[in-house]
């Protein structure tokens, strides 16, 4: 809400949030509560707190690639391009992690829409073959001037990149890292000729609960689902309740 005395507006732009929420296959949720009642029976049997909370940490990172890699985002992603693309899809950010990257790009080429990758692997030092750029800044120019309608990222286009003219993000993956989160969001709400808003679509996987009764475990599963996606929920939580 602070306004800039320069140009008397905001220094950044207002967004609309957008969580698309998704389940788990039959396949993906039955690898999901084998390995939560395989840890959730050493965290409950521990009765001491730090001992607790490293098998809580240690779930979460063993249960990590079920929700980043969920089959159904793709869906999702499908569904959130077909919006978008009631007008031309143009300075959209796609954030995914390093096994979506193909699909995703699979599924952007199908839709005749251009794109490029920005990973670690795209040169930092100034080349000929990018005319006295880096391979990034040739990227972000291209990008810039509409060239390339959408950068897919994993996670370079967090911190420390200018790219003024984004004006969507689609989130396939997020940590739950509320630093990240910022960071993400960021990178969309620069002001910049023509932009009056951001749009972020953030893909959220929501475990089904159906399937269990124990109520140690049910709890446990409330916990998680909260800590992975708190920074995200704060607003929308009494939805969810």
């Amino acid at each position: 809400n602070n306004i800039n005395p320069t140009t008397g507006e905001t220094y950044l732009v207002p967004y609309e949030y957008k969580p698309y929420f998704v389940g788990l296959t039959d396949e993906e949720l039955e690898r999901y509560e084998t390995k939560t009642e395989k840890i959730a029976k050493y965290y409950y049997k521990s009765r001491d707190d730090e001992e607790r909370e490293k098998w809580f940490t240690l779930l979460c990172i063993h249960r990590q690639d079920i929700i980043k890699n969920a089959n159904n985002k793709y869906n999702a992603f499908r569904r959130i391009l077909e919006e978008i693309g009631e007008n031309r899809i143009e300075y959209c950010l796609v954030y995914c992690s390093s096994n979506q990257m193909k699909t995703v790009q699979d599924i952007l080429n199908e839709a005749n829409i251009i794109q490029h990758k920005f990973t670690e692997n795209e040169g930092k030092s100034p080349s000929n073959v990018f005319n006295g750029l880096s391979e990034r800044e040739f990227l972000i120019k291209k990008f810039e001037k509409g060239i390339y309608q959408i950068l897919v990222s994993i996670k370079c286009l967090d911190v420390g990149l200018d790219v003024p003219p984004a004006k969507n993000a689609i989130i396939l993956t997020s940590s739950g890292n509320p630093l990240q989160w910022v960071q993400r969001r960021g990178r969309v709400l620069r002001r910049f000729p023509g932009k009056e808003k951001a749009i972020i679509y953030d893909i959220i996987i929501v475990p089904s609960l159906y399937g269990i009764v124990e109520h140690n475990l049910l709890n446990l599963e409330r916990r998680i689902f909260y800590k992975l996606n708190s920074s995200q929920f704060k607003k929308i939580e009494k939805l969810l309740k």
